[in-house]
Formats: structure tokens, sequence, C-alpha cells
């Protein structure tokens, strides 16, 4: 079956704003102006499209990414909004790991934000092409020139401003493209449909010729034959600007500004045609880097006709079974196609493949590269995996999430609903990878583990009213991990007879901090005849980082190699080596100063300055580093560095301090040693 669509008419586009940015209002509006649906929905009265489950509707907020799929100008844009609260940081994470694009869209009064900050740089981290959509221009307090100055300042971005705003705040009516030299406006009676195109009024004219002559000077000197145009003409062609502002985007070098307000229903026909102008399709982007079985590197042509290399970026379960996302970066995939998993051996049928529009599936027969597709009738899968074919098998890089850091402890209300909860917890875990369960080695109870307050309370809110699982939950705890400050070794030599016969295997293992302070890293240097026992040696090495000797929480930060391993032929076996690798393990975090770690958070604080005084009081109490303190208009912004566990319950706090005018946000910025004062009264209150 020939595809509809060539390659170079599709955009793979994410949309990614801090919390309250109107991010999902923004995709409300491309969806009715694309005609994908009839009515435009609201996130303040529970109505937006993407924002489908029950949680998200409530809230009025984006919880998981939703993907759909939409045409302007006869090219296939597919969107994936995501979510702007912290908590939610992996569902962006690996929605830009598949992506080719994204639209950053700030609030016009606040300019960058802290949670902008965050998925700009994951954007960074994957290359991804971005514009800019300053959205909100029609409130109170809106500055235009203020909100491009923090993409230079906060983002180190290079912003090339493409559109300029007809006023600010309550006199906001329209835009002005500098390329076409015109102003813009959008019919209220029409809900913004019909888009009037007039000359620009003579009080916006001189600061107009300014803008458009830097507009183009910037150009010009990105681009010779622009410069050659620019320096005989004295300005540049529409096709020529974009051109050169096309290849500045999708080079990574630059990022077009546009602008407007999507909840007056202003400025979105100029951004989608921006999207095609500028983002680039799957035809414009490289080709994908893999390893194959042998873990040489491979490439992979984004073209139909390469081997299929499709990447499972998100799980979903629900009462239809498991529906796992993939990006198709190679190849074709269809009904019925066999596909093998590299990464766990395994070949699957493919069941029904489908388009997404939110929670609506639409069938499709076969998908081609450089869309995203969805694909039931695959039981054993994971976020991350690779599919292939048998023939040329490949392994994509899997995204890494960040680790949780926020605890409670859970348990059925009743025996018989024990086995339930537990079969849930594991469904939840599948579809989110920053959801974890474990024990407490000490008590016996078991934890669920994630992000944040918010996050947690959302998956028991999910566990007790979507799956009908009765379950008790406890207060949120700070997830503390476990390091070392100095290097450490020990040799293992286990021997033990165990029921009749002899287990025998001797191994060193070497710890050291990691720099970064980042999870674990295992390696091993040994010889090729204990080479069969790798498996074993990495399994008794994983327990014992399970649980540090202070008081049995994860090991973090920690390098770990595992060498000299000697292999008895008669005694030798994985159970001995695993045994080895666990008491050398442990030995060696021992001897290596151990420390316990605790998060900290970026806290970001805007106040009156009325209450200033107040809660920078309150946060020194805390034990907070104040880090900067900024006057926005009538606004104080407070940047401190704020342990998580004295921040359960902040935002009751801050509005009680401020009359219910200051807000916060919070973000993880490192884990940090416990102070030694903390660190006694922690020993009291668990010894």
């Amino acid at each position: 079956m020939k595809r509809k669509y060539p390659i170079e008419s599709i955009r793979n586009i994410g949309i990614m704003a801090h919390i309250d940015a109107g991010k999902t209002t923004v995709t409300e509006r491309i969806l009715y102006y694309t005609g994908k649906t009839h009515r435009m929905g609201e996130v303040h009265d529970g109505t937006a499209t993407m924002d489908f489950l029950d949680q998200e509707r409530l809230r009025g907020i984006t919880i998981t990414s939703a993907a759909t799929t939409c045409f302007w100008q006869e090219k296939q844009i597919n969107i994936i909004d995501t979510p702007g609260h912290v908590d939610f940081t992996a569902e962006v994470e690996r929605s830009l790991r598949v992506l080719d694009s994204a639209i950053a869209v700030l609030d016009g009064v606040n300019g960058v934000e802290a949670q902008t900050e965050t998925v700009w740089y994951q954007a960074e981290k994957y290359a991804v092409p971005r514009l800019i959509f300053i959205n909100k221009m029609d409130k109170m307090g809106a500055d235009f020139k203020a909100s491009v100055e923090t993409i230079v300042s906060k983002l180190k971005g290079n912003p090339i401003i493409c559109q300029i705003p007809i006023g600010e705040g309550e006199n906001f009516t329209g835009v002005i493209d500098l390329l076409l030299n015109k102003a813009i406006y959008f019919e209220r009676e029409s809900l913004g449909a019909s888009v009037v195109i007039k000359d620009i009024p003579e009080n916006n004219r001189e600061n107009v010729d300014l803008e458009r002559a830097h507009l183009f000077e910037i150009i010009a000197q990105e681009d010779e034959d622009s410069l050659e145009e620019y320096s005989s003409t004295g300005y540049l062609t529409v096709e020529t600007a974009k051109k050169v502002i096309r290849k500045l985007t999708i080079e990574n070098k630059a990022q077009p500004v546009f602008l407007g307000s999507a909840l007056q229903n202003i400025g979105i026909q100029p951004l989608l045609d921006a999207v095609i102008d500028y983002l680039p399709s799957p035809a414009d982007l490289d080709s994908i880097t893999g390893t194959d079985l042998e873990g040489k590197e491979v490439q992979r042509n984004l073209e139909d006709t390469d081997p299929l290399c499709a990447f499972c970026f998100k799980i979903v379960i629900d009462e239809h079974g498991k529906l796992a996302f993939f990006r198709i970066y190679s190849g074709t995939l269809s009904n019925g196609q066999k596909v093998r998993n590299p990464r766990q051996k395994l070949t699957y049928k493919i069941g029904n493949l489908f388009q997404l529009h939110a929670q609506k599936r639409i069938r499709i027969m076969q998908g081609y590269s450089g869309e995203i597709v969805a694909v039931t009738g695959i039981k054993q899968i994971s976020t991350g995996d690779t599919i292939t074919t048998e023939e040329s098998q490949v392994i994509l890089e899997p995204a890494v999430f960040p680790e949780p850091m926020v605890t409670r402890a859970i348990e059925p209300k009743t025996q018989v609903s024990e086995e339930q909860l537990k079969a849930t917890l594991n469904v939840l875990m599948e579809e989110d990878p920053t959801f974890r369960t474990m024990t407490n080695q000490e008590t016996g109870q078991l934890l669920i583990a994630g992000m944040g307050e918010l996050h947690l309370e959302i998956i028991t809110d999910r566990l007790i009213n979507d799956f009908k699982v009765p379950a008790n939950v406890g207060p949120p705890q700070v997830a503390y991990k476990e390091s070392i400050e100095s290097c450490g070794e020990a040799i293992e030599h286990f021997r033990k007879d165990i029921q009749g016969k002899w287990h025998q295997a001797k191994i060193t293992v070497s710890v050291s901090p990691l720099l970064n302070k980042e999870r674990l890293k295992i390696e091993k240097d040994i010889s090729h005849e204990s080479e069969a026992y790798s498996d074993a040696i990495f399994a008794g090495i994983d327990e014992a980082m399970a649980a540090g000797p202070l008081f049995g929480f994860p090991m973090f930060g920690v390098s770990v190699i595992a060498s000299h391993a000697e292999v008895n032929l008669e005694e030798s076996d994985d159970l001995a080596f695993k045994m080895a690798s666990y008491y050398a393990s442990k030995n060696a975090i021992s001897k290596a100063s151990p420390v316990l770690l605790e998060p900290v958070m970026k806290v970001i604080i805007q106040t009156p300055e009325a209450f200033v005084g107040e809660i920078i009081k309150d946060i020194n109490a805390k034990r907070a580093i104040i880090e900067n303190t900024l006057v926005k208009q009538e606004f104080q912004i407070i940047e401190a560095l704020v342990p998580l566990r004295v921040m359960f319950g902040y935002a009751t706090q801050v509005r009680s301090l401020s009359k219910g005018r200051a807000s916060f946000s919070m973000e993880f910025h490192a884990y940090k040693p416990v102070p030694k004062q903390v660190l006694n009264e922690l020993e009291e209150k668990w010894c």
C-alpha cells in the first residue's frame, strides 16, 4: 500500500511549556482551525480534547502526553501535547526522544519559567529544533520584549523575532508579521477563524521598520546569498528570508518567535504556517544510529525502503488491553507483520495499528517511516524497546528517566485485594517509567515511589477510583539515597556447602564516587573463563546496591567495577558468583565513607513585596539557600535551594503567609549529603 502523504510533508511536533502557560489551549485551537475538532475544548471547564483523563479534567492540568494527527496546507502534523508540571517531566522526556521538533509556549507576562528551562534543556539533549510562541499577550502585565529577553538570559537561546504585537495586555488586538510587512487580525465573531490582513497602523510603522531591519541583518549575517541581496536592495524577499530561517531552525542555531493569545483565538494560524515553513520533516533530518547485536554502530536512513526500525516510547494499559506507541524511524509496519525485539530477544506478530486522536483510535493498515502509530497485540514490551525485522536487528538507545524522590507506604484494605493491588501496581509501573514499588527492608512495608506529591496523588487516585482497588496510603516521605565519599575495595572468597554441594567463587569489587552523582555505573573486568557468570555477578552487585549500609536506602552515584574473578571448575556456579559479588560489594561500600543523600529542590517563589519578609524568614527556617531575588513589576521573585523533606504541604503554607497572593514552582536540583545535625535527628527518629 502506497503512503498517502510523502515523508517531506510530515511534521512530528511536541508542544511544551511551564504549567499554566496555555500549552493545552494552544493545542485545542490548533485542532479547531485544522478541522480536527468542531468545537473548541477549554481547560478551565474540563472539555479539553487532549486532557481526556478524569484527573486531568478535574485538576485542569496535563498529566500524560496525548497524541493526535491533523492537517494544514496539505501537510500532516503529528502532535504530542506534553505535561507542564514538574512531576510529569518524564512524559516530556520520552516524547522529545521521538519528536523531530517542538513548540515552546511561554506566558507573555512571566516569560521563561522554571519548568520551561527543564523542558528546553531536555530538547537540547535530543537536539530537537524549536520555535517559540509567546502566549497570553492579552493578560495584564504582558511584555513581549521582556519575554524575548528571558529566552536569551535564561535559556541562552537565539530568538529570531518574526512577529511583534499590536498592543499588549488589554490593548492587544493582533500581530504584525515582519516578513509580510502586514498587520494580521482575527475576527471575534468567527472565533478567530477569519483572518484579516491589513496595512500596518501608522503608530506602529517606525517600530516595524526597525524590527524588520534587525531581522534582515540577522538573516544576512548567516547566509552569503542573503547578504548580497540585502546589500544591493536593502531588504530580503519573503522566500529568501524563510529559506534561511528554516535552515537556522533545523540546524538548532536559532528559534523563530511568534506570539498571540490562544484563549482569545489570536495568532494560531500564523503559528501553524510557521510549523510548515520552519520545522523539519523527517526527510530533513540525519539517519538514526543504533547498535547491532554485537554492539557495533548501525545507521538507519529515515526511508520506507530501509529495514524496519521503530522505537516504543510509551505504554498505555486500559480495559482494551495494552497499547504500545511507536515512532517508526525506517521501513514500514503492517497489520499481522512479524517483528523482533532484540533487547528482550522476543518475536511478535503485530495486531492492529492505529493513528490516535487523544483517547480515540483510528484504525490504519500500515505505518510508514516518520510516522507515530499505536499498536495492539504485543504483550511483552517495555518503554525504550526497539522493534525490527528478524533479518536486520538494531537496538536504539532508550531514554534515561530520573529517580523517584517521594515515597508513600501502601497496603490493601483486605487480604482478598492484596494480589489485585500488586497486579495493578505492576500495570501502573509498566505505563510510567518514573513510578516504582519497593519494600522497606526494616519494616516490610510496601512502598510506592514517584517524582513528587502530585505524581503519587494521581497514581493513588487512579488505583482506587479507576482500577477499583481498595487501599490505605500513608503520607508522603522523602526517597533518600545512600552514596560514598571515597573509594573502597574488597575481595570476597565465597565457599559454602549448601545441601551437600560446595559452591565456590572469588572476586574483587572496587567502588568510587561518580562525579555527576547519577545513578549507578556497574562494569566488569574479568577473564574470558569467568564471562559465563556475568549475569550472576551483576545480579549480586545489583542486590547489594539496593540497600545501603547506613539505613537501607538504595545506593546512588556509585561506580562499581568487578574484577579478578577466579573460577573453580568443579565448584563455581552462578549462585557462588552472585553471593561473592554481593558480599564484596557490601564490604567495599562500607570502606568508602558511606553518606546519606537527600533531594534538594530549586524553588521559585513569586510574591507581592508586602509578604517578602515573612516568606524569606519561613524558608530560612527550612535551611534554604537563597540564590537570587528579582523585582518583576509589582512582584518579587525569590530563587532558593531547599531540601525536599521540608517542602511537603508548602502550597498551603505560602498561601497562608501571603493571604493567597504568592505562588511557587519547584523542580529537582540535585542529591546532596544530609547535614550532620539533620542526620542526628533522622537517626533518632529511625533508630
